[in-house]
């Protein structure tokens, strides 16, 4: 037992050992050129972001008028009892909540979209490996790294530019 816990130890130094007796440790793995963006700055500072966020807001108010009037048609329904009444609110409310996230979705994928040849052309300029979305996948990153204002510069409309 002593002498797999010892086998285990020594293999487990193995990748540091080069370092120690003078030599330079192996490589683990290729450094890569990372940059982030944050997503939801393009999203709230972009045009294609507004518009996106002016569309949502107006589906949102649709939607709630949408309900407002049907509460009050359930309300005025006396066939229905006032736990059939609930529950085919909590329905439509539930669907309601499911159309939105959906709409949400679908204007975020169309963003991304239009951000994804912006990253490549930045990727190749900057050469980078890998972009991040800031907002998400990165805990701390050098201010260096973040190319959010390029991005925003060229999604900028043309005379704004």
């Amino acid at each position: 037992m002593k002498a797999a816990f010892a086998l285990l130890i020594v293999s487990s130094l193995a990748p540091i050992a080069g370092d120690v007796a003078g030599q330079a440790p192996r490589p683990t793995a290729e450094i890569r050129r990372t940059a982030t963006v944050s997503f939801g700055r393009v999203s709230t500072e972009s045009a294609d972001g507004k518009d996106a966020n002016k569309r949502l807001e107006a589906l949102k108010q649709k939607m709630a008028a949408d309900l407002m009037t049907k509460q009050k048609e359930l309300n005025a329904d006396s066939a229905k009892t006032a736990e059939q009444r609930s529950a085919e609110m909590q329905r439509l409310l539930a669907q309601s909540q499911t159309d939105f996230a959906n709409a949400q979705r679908q204007l975020s994928n169309e963003l991304r979209g239009k951000m994804a040849p912006i990253f490549e052309q930045l990727a190749a300029q900057h050469g980078l490996d890998v972009v991040l979305n800031a907002d998400t996948a990165v805990l701390w990153t050098a201010p260096k790294l973040d190319i959010t204002n390029e991005v925003l510069a060229k999604m900028a409309p043309p005379a704004a530019k």
